[in-house]
């Protein structure tokens, strides 16, 4: 598939931070097909942590949008007011998004404002039939939805993860502007079919609304020797939606030799560690901050994992287990979010929402007894990440689909 245009790309904070590490996974692609990417980041503060070719060019827009609000607001009256209005009535908690109404309009007049600046860039470069993709399902697709709607822009894709995609995990209920971003965009790739059934049961544009995974490339296997330590590895940041308390409720209960590992860091990280002292001596735990992407992948090249496990309250479909998964690591998850479409028979062992941490320690004693200990199992594991999340067939399929919908639009 050769394309000789451009690709506009709107993330969160990408190539700066470290939220959107994954996206890495599909820079060689977008290498190939396009001559030229633009990519817009939310935010840009620090310093840049990916590196990217001479095809890539960063774009930041001022956001100090109030210096022209009244500007704005009379001058796309009847659009933010109608606007306001239909999201109003779609809007599963009226009174909330009443009381918030002086919000939500400055909302749309920040977004007027950033889809002006990004007009006038797409005017200055002449792109010719440039593609355009956000990561998430979010605030740019409110601003492309604008341009959309102002016939400045043809077309718009967005992947949809999960804190874009679900109500709840939201602190008012609902996802302000929902109506008016299924309404603007072309399509919605949900990264799991729970999130793309949850979005299609909203009864507004169902047609939009597909599934494509993500995906990571094949680094080959885990070792594993069968008679080492047993050693079981979480990657996630340490808040009250990961649970890592609970991982550890689990450990207090097993009463084979473990060591717990874990990659990440967050507020509750203090806490956690505070926690874990209390374990018995048989459990030893290693925290190790938040690392690269890349050491955390040559970790599981190098060092055996016997378990990979999640106790995570709500997800879309964690990377981490993707990325696991591709290395044969067995998985333990929670049953929420599109989890349980990588974990099941094959690749490890889903527990309740929420479950008995007595319960799921017996389940781990089981399993390092049973046959999904073994290298044939981890095989399985394998096997099952090949058939569905190696990333060369999965962003080939997407680039296609998104190529292919903008030329028709």
């Amino acid at each position: 598939m050769n394309v000789n245009s451009s690709l506009c790309l709107f993330t969160n904070e990408f190539p700066y931070g470290n939220s959107e590490t994954y996206l890495e996974s599909e820079i060689p692609l977008m290498t190939e097909l396009f001559d030229k990417i633009y990519i817009f980041p939310s935010k840009n503060k620090g310093q840049l942590t990916h590196k990217l070719s001479s095809k890539f060019e960063i774009i930041s827009f001022d956001h100090q949008w109030g210096k022209k609000g009244n500007k704005l607001f009379f001058g796309n009256l009847f659009f933010v007011l109608n606007t306001l209005f239909n999201e109003w009535r779609f809007c599963i908690n009226k009174r909330a998004f009443y009381k918030k109404l002086f919000f939500y309009k400055n909302t749309l007049l920040h977004k007027l404002y950033i889809s002006e600046q990004l007009e006038i860039f797409l005017s200055e470069k002449d792109i010719e039939d440039p593609v355009f993709y956000s990561y998430w399902f979010s605030d740019w697709t409110i601003t492309l939805g604008i341009l959309k709607y102002k016939k400045k822009i043809r077309s718009f894709v967005s992947r949809a993860h999960g804190f874009d995609v679900y109500d709840n995990r939201n602190k008012d209920g609902f996802i302000p502007f929902r109506l008016f971003q299924l309404k603007m965009v072309d399509r919605v790739f949900s990264v799991s079919m729970k999130g793309c059934e949850y979005l299609r049961n909203k009864n507004k544009f169902p047609e939009k609304i597909t599934t494509r995974y993500l995906g990571v490339a094949d680094r080959g296997m885990n070792p594993f020797q069968g008679e080492n330590r047993f050693t079981i590895v979480s990657c996630s940041n340490v808040n009250e939606f990961k649970r890592l308390e609970l991982i550890i409720e689990i450990l207090r209960h097993i009463t084979f030799p473990i060591h717990w590992i874990h990659f990440g860091d967050g507020i509750l990280m203090e806490k956690m560690k505070e926690k874990s002292a209390e374990l018995p001596a048989t459990i030893t735990v290693e925290f190790k901050g938040r690392v690269p992407n890349v050491e955390i992948l040559d970790f599981y090249k190098n060092n055996q994992v016997d378990l990979f496990m999640t106790t995570s309250a709500m997800e879309g479909l964690p990377m981490t287990l993707i990325e696991a998964a591709s290395f044969g690591i067995p998985l333990l998850g929670t049953n929420v979010g599109g989890i349980p479409e990588i974990i099941n028979d094959q690749t490890g062992m889903l527990i309740p929402e929420y479950p008995d941490p007595l319960a799921v320690a017996d389940m781990i004693e089981d399993f390092k007894l049973d046959h999904g200990n073994s290298i044939l199992f981890r095989r399985s594991v394998k096997e099952c990440w090949k058939n569905n999340f190696e990333s060369m067939k999965n962003y080939t399929e997407f680039y296609e689909d998104i190529i292919l919908l903008s030329r028709n639009a």
